[in-house]
């Protein structure tokens, strides 16, 4: 990869419902390249996109993670034990070594009463 080209990983963690599949599907847009954003939410997915500022290329790849209370193959909600394990092995497969942000992606109606407590 050439120094004008950076590219960037990050992770969309947040509760099923949150939005993290319509934030990738925003920011993808139709210069989307790679989106398997709409298989199975207990699985992660991705799209990339890319844009040019001062003559450097960002890839910008989203990986879309499991919703916190998505149901695994059994119906049952997966635990955030299962869920960092099926991140881990998602980065490990697609060989991503790092992560350079991490999106936490509330829901509308609960950002409200998170941001109460925070400030109190």
């Amino acid at each position: 990869m050439s120094p004008k080209v950076k590219k960037l990983f990050i992770l969309t963690v947040g509760q099923t419902g949150s939005g993290k599949s319509t934030l990738h599907n925003a920011a993808g847009g139709h210069r989307s390249t790679t989106s398997s954003v709409d298989s199975d939410p207990a699985e992660c997915g991705t799209t990339t996109f890319e844009f040019t500022v001062d003559g450097i290329t960002y890839i910008v790849v989203l990986i879309d993670t499991p919703g916190i209370g998505d149901a695994g193959q059994n119906g049952q909600s997966l635990t955030d034990q299962e869920i960092r394990h099926e991140i881990g092995t998602f980065l490990q497969k697609e060989n991503i070594r790092k992560v350079n942000a991490i999106f936490w992606i509330v829901k509308g109606d609960k950002a409200d009463d998170l941001m109460v407590s925070e400030l109190s």
